[in-house]
Formats: structure tokens, sequence, C-alpha cells
């Protein structure tokens, strides 16, 4: 077992933050050592090396307001252990890395469109994993998000949304025109939700306005925050669950009898659009995982916290 005081060297803070992550550590030993020792093995290791803050993201805000800090170590040891048992470790460095890893390549009209699976830093807060949407490799819209355990299943945590600061109305009238009506929020969770599929999880837990971590306590008098996420998630039929509202994994379309006679043709090439997009993200999702997993069984390790 290493000490807190050696485990804190891998910080790259200053005297007094460190400190104070010692002090702090004290009342939970056990859990920094099981997720230090977890991101310590090889298919984890980069990501320590690169991103050893993340042993302190269990102390400050993190995926939604008022969760218990044992309950954040848990949340992140899980996604982790998810990640080596299912994903090739040379591939999690390469979502890790810079780049990222591409789900989706595409020409969209004249436009190159992509969708990659990265991670980024100053979002870390939101969850483990960024999904970001790009049009000529510009950033238009990206969720952040993570595989947690609750009541014995695995789900996805989506804790994150929001288009580039300086993304205008015309610029996203545009992409949705080009995508047959289909807005870039709708079309990431779209995308969220056939990654859910793909690992047959059920359930996406989506955290409400009031609970995201730009509203905690310490954080609200930023007055940063002014997106409605409760909107967004009941207008993909979410269910309201205390902090959070729970979406189905399942991409629902609407019957041709369900669409006004006048836009079945638009609804029909939408359709056709998406089918081969979620064709080609689930083979790329393939080649991420490793060929003997199967998709719908988690082992839990002997030691977890």
């Amino acid at each position: 077992m290493y000490s807190i005081i050696a485990i804190s060297k891998f910080l790259k803070f200053s005297y007094f933050k460190k400190l104070k992550f010692i002090l702090r550590g004290i009342f939970f030993k056990q859990q920094i050592n099981d997720l230090f020792n977890l991101l310590n093995q090889k298919e984890l290791h980069y990501f320590l090396v690169n991103y050893p803050e993340i042993l302190n993201k269990p102390f400050r805000s993190y995926q939604c307001c008022n969760m218990p800090t044992h309950e954040k170590f848990k949340n992140i040891y899980f996604h982790y252990s998810f990640l080596k048992q299912k994903f090739c470790s040379e591939k999690i460095q390469m979502i890790y890395s810079f780049k990222g890893f591409n789900l989706l390549e595409t020409m969209l009209s004249e436009n190159l469109l992509s969708l990659r699976l990265c991670y980024v830093g100053n979002l870390g807060k939101e969850g483990e994993l960024t999904l970001m949407m790009l049009l000529d490799n510009k950033e238009i819209y990206s969720i952040q998000f993570s595989f947690i355990e609750k009541s014995n299943q695995v789900e996805i945590y989506l804790c994150g949304i929001q288009s580039r600061n300086d993304v205008n109305g015309d610029e996203l009238k545009d992409i949705t025109k080009k995508m047959y009506g289909l807005r870039p929020r709708n079309f990431i969770i779209f995308t969220l939700r056939v990654i859910g599929s793909y690992f047959n999880l059920l359930l996406i837990q989506a955290v409400k306005t009031n609970f995201h971590t730009s509203n905690c306590s310490r954080v609200k008098k930023t007055g940063k925050f002014f997106a409605n996420y409760n909107e967004y998630w009941e207008e993909e039929a979410g269910v309201d669950n205390q902090q959070f509202y729970t979406l189905s994994t399942i991409n629902r379309k609407k019957e041709m009898t369900e669409i006004p006679s006048k836009k079945r043709s638009l609804f029909k090439q939408r359709y056709q659009m998406l089918d081969a997009y979620e064709l080609e993200i689930k083979n790329n999702l393939s080649l991420l995982t490793k060929k003997d997993d199967k998709t719908n069984i988690f082992v839990k390790e002997d030691k977890s916290i």
C-alpha cells in the first residue's frame, strides 16, 4: 500500500495544495490507494501520468451537486475499471491523448463531419469522457459523461452538454438544415444512445440544471451557467428522477403515420442518414473494444472501492 504522501508526489500541485490533499486523504486512505493502484496498471498508466489531478477530483465539485466524496471515488473507480475491462489498452491511450478517437468521419454536404471520443481536462468535473461533434475540425457541440454502476447495472452519467462558446445561431441552423432538420444537440445525444446500446446499457442519467457542478454552492456565484438542462432532457423523453432525468438508450423513430405528409420525405432522409451513421459508429466502437468481450457483461474486480 502506498502512503498518501507518496501518492501526493504524482500531483502537479503547489506545496499548499499537496498538503491539503494529504490532510483530506487521511480520511479516505483506502479509496485513494485503490484508485491509485487501478490507474497505475499498464492499461491506464498513461492517464495517471498525464492527468494525475484525477486523484483529487473526489474532493471537489464533480458530476453533480451534493454527491458524497465516497460516491465520487466509487464512480471514478468504476469508470476506469469498465474501460480497462472493455477497451483495448492502446485505444484507451488514444482516447485520452490530444487527438482522441474518431467514431465517425463523413461528408455533410461540402463539410467534414466528425464525432470524436476524447478527454477534455477543463471539463473533467462533468465526466471522464467527452463526445465532441466537429465540422471541418471545428468543435460544434460536446457532452461529458462517465460509465457508472447503479443498482447493480452499468449506466451512463451525462453531466455536461454545451456548444462552442462562439458558435452562432446561423451556423447551427445551417447544420440542422443539412441534417434534415436534426439539431446538433439532438444528434450528439443520439450518438450517446448508440454508445449505450452498443454496450447493451439501458439507461442514461442526465443531471438536472440545479444540480450541475456550476451550480454547486462553492461555485454558483460565478453566474456563468445559463443552460436549461431540464428542458433538454424533457425534449429527449427524460423521466424526472431526483437529481437527474432518466433517459432510455433506445433511439426511437416516429412512425410515418405520425408525421405530416409534407414532412415524411424529410424524416425518411433523416432516418436513412442516422441508420448509416449508427452503423459506422458501432463499427468504430468494435475497433475500440476487446475482441473477446461480451458487451453486456461486466465482471467486478476482487478489490473495489
